[in-house]
């Protein structure tokens, strides 16, 4: 015997640029009940200003103010972000593998959190993680077991 269960709604999960496309997907097709809505959004290390670093904030005035410097993506999400369901809640994760540069090799931590204020702008609720440790560079954060602990709570729970 076979069960399957339908579930009502999604989770789903972008890392890397795949942040930004499920953050477009959000935008462009979240209130499009012909499809599954979605419930639970995890950005792991995402990409939503061109991994553009912000050498004059700190992380947390990009977090209150968003990036000083934007490139024509993030200019797409300032344009777009209230197009977002506001019943979508977000969670926005980025690995400290070179805390003194703020990035996890690759995407800095600003860029990653850009969209944050957007999203508590638009009414989302919407954390902020940054994982510290081993695993935490770039190519291992799909590997890295806090971030993988993380999403598994919030997606079940």
């Amino acid at each position: 015997m076979v069960s399957i269960i339908i579930s009502p709604y999604a989770n789903v999960l972008g890392y890397s640029a795949g942040g930004s496309g499920v953050y477009r997907y959000l935008i462009e097709y979240g209130y499009d009940r012909s499809l599954p809505p979605i419930k639970k959004w995890v950005s792991l290390d995402g990409q939503f200003n061109a991994s553009t670093p912000q050498p004059d904030q700190t992380l947390a005035q990009v977090l209150t103010d968003g990036p000083k410097v934007k490139t024509k993506y993030y200019d797409y999400w300032l344009q777009n972000y209230e197009r977002v369901d506001k019943s979508i809640q977000a969670v926005l994760l980025a690995g400290d593998y070179d805390s003194e540069k703020q990035t996890d090799g690759t995407v800095p931590w600003a860029d990653s959190f850009s969209i944050y204020r957007l999203l508590m702008k638009n009414g989302n609720s919407v954390v902020h993680y940054l994982i510290k440790g081993k695993d935490t560079s770039h190519a291992e954060m799909p590997h890295n077991k806090q971030a993988i602990n993380y999403i598994k709570v919030f997606f079940y729970e």
